[in-house]
């Protein structure tokens, strides 16, 4: 009755007032959720959102912190009282036994379907054990299986706790400061501030002797301990850690101000200079490009580079010589060569993994490279399709939704692509394709697209015919403009 009497009521008011009535009416009406265009219906993204494995327990992600301290700052090399305890295969052990479901959960059938980095990072482990076993040696197939294996359980686990925006960010935090640490204890031990007889300054020769005196310049390059016992190994951490502090310097209402963040990052960049790492260098500068312009779009980050160019003064000498006609680009240029020509006699599985010093003299320094000669076709299209999928991935991830989603995650996606980049260029100087630090940036990369595609699930990637299709094309594609690169630089007589 009250109803109808309403209507009556509304009928009888001018067409001017009746719009205005209806119109609030209409706002007060609950209204469907806006969904952009060409995105799932709601069902769909709640669906995989609910999908999406719960935080683990405090103790497992406690054991993996505390896994990648012992990683990073090695105290069994620092404290000689812990020399010779297992301190780091007790702690992985740990980790695994209370994260067993999280681990076990990735290798089910859909999980690798729709994770194919980590299907490629599974399929280096066949690689590797096919390339001696093709050659009849079943010992060093299955001491390196055995050996990339710890590689693999290290991703998982990275993968499987890693599993929240607030887990990515901590565990961003905690690298930055193991790396921090790492780098302070080199650099106290590099201006004889302490004694450590497990670190000690790299002394090398450079190419040119003195020009007044005729003499052998040696220069001293800072490497720390463990897996960054080398200039060069140091030197990509160092530039992973000046990308996370550019990161913290770019949050918004985080509880460490910006400016608590320029003097790790004074050190990282004072220790980077101390390495005297081409590869280093040139890792920082490609990420740096790659970051400016995915932060702030092609114009202001073109300004941004401009401005920041005058800082690569700070820089100069060997890390700055980049050439290849000169004798140490010619001599790595040559190790190219042998190893192309030695992949001729098994294509498929390769000479057999951490061979090639043997065969050529010398590693490739080029991890990329390396791969295809060592664990053949097989090997190398897996390996560099985990780092197409990795960088792909993160460009193509221009989502609308997922900023208005979540503006947090959606922020560290260009400082992660950044990282992406940087290890690629990189990887085009070293030969680090069995190190475990490789793969703990293509684990960070998996845990970001994972969160990305479940607020974005159009976004996702999954491993089809066509997607394996176009791994092996960039695979092959990526050996063959080495060989034409290799050719029209190699200078022999």
């Amino acid at each position: 009755m009250s109803a109808a009497i309403a209507n009556s009521q509304v009928e009888a008011l001018p067409n001017q007032a009746r719009r205005v009535v209806s119109d609030v009416a209409a706002r007060r009406r609950p209204q469907p959720p806006h969904t952009p265009r060409g995105s799932p219906p709601p069902a769909v993204r709640a669906a995989a959102e609910q999908g999406a494995p719960p935080e683990s327990g405090t103790a497992p992600w406690v054991l993996f912190i505390l896994l990648n301290a012992t990683l990073f700052l090695r105290p069994a090399e620092i404290v000689p009282q812990l020399a010779g305890l297992p301190i780091y295969e007790c702690v992985i052990l740990g980790c695994l036994a209370l994260s067993l479901p999280a681990v076990l959960r990735q290798l089910k059938y859909r999980a690798l379907v729709a994770s194919p980095i980590t299907l490629c990072v599974m399929g280096m482990l066949p690689a590797i054990v096919l390339s001696h076993l093709s050659k009849g040696d079943t010992w060093y197939a299955r001491t390196l299986g055995m050996e990339f294996v710890k590689v693999i359980l290290y991703y998982l686990l990275l993968v499987g706790l890693v599993n929240s925006p607030r887990r990515l960010r901590q565990f961003l935090i905690a690298i930055t400061v193991f790396a921090l640490c790492l780098t302070g204890i080199a650099l106290l031990r590099y201006h004889g501030v302490i004694e450590l007889a497990t670190i000690a300054p790299l002394e090398q020769a450079q190419a040119e002797n003195d020009p007044d005196t005729g003499a052998s310049i040696i220069v001293e390059r800072l490497q720390a301990a463990g897996i960054y016992a080398n200039p060069n190994d140091l030197a990509r951490i160092i530039v992973v850690g000046i990308t996370l502090c550019l990161f913290g310097m770019s949050r918004r209402r985080a509880k460490v101000p910006w400016v608590a963040w320029l003097a790790p990052l004074a050190v990282f960049v004072y220790a980077l200079r101390l390495t005297y790492s081409r590869g280093g260098l040139l890792a920082l500068m490609g990420g740096l490009i790659v970051l400016f312009f995915a932060r702030y779009g092609k114009a202001k980050g073109l300004v941004v580079l401009i401005v920041l160019l005058p800082a690569l003064m700070l820089f100069g000498g060997r890390q700055t010589d980049i050439s290849t006609s000169k004798d140490t680009g010619q001599s790595r240029i040559k190790l190219w060569s042998h190893g192309l020509v030695a992949m001729r006699s098994s294509p498929v599985f390769g000479i057999g993994a951490n061979t090639y010093f043997k065969m050529a003299g010398n590693h490739a320094h080029n991890s990329f490279l390396e791969a295809f000669v060592e664990t053949g076709l097989i090997g190398g299209i897996v390996y560099t399709g985990a780092f197409f999928l990795a960088a792909s991935g993160l460009y193509q991830l221009k989502s609308e939704e997922m900023k208005a989603r979540d503006p947090e995650l959606w922020r560290m996606r260009p400082y992660l692509l950044s990282l992406v980049v940087g290890t690629i260029v990189a990887q085009l100087s070293s030969s680090r394709e069995y190190s475990l630090p490789t793969y703990m940036i293509l684990g960070v990369m998996t845990v970001y697209l994972g969160l990305a595609a479940r607020r974005t699930p159009a976004s996702q990637i999954r491993m089809s015919p066509r997607l394996a299709g176009k791994l092996v094309f960039v695979g092959v594609t990526t050996l063959i403009v080495f060989h034409f690169y290799t050719k029209a630089t190699a200078r022999f007589g």
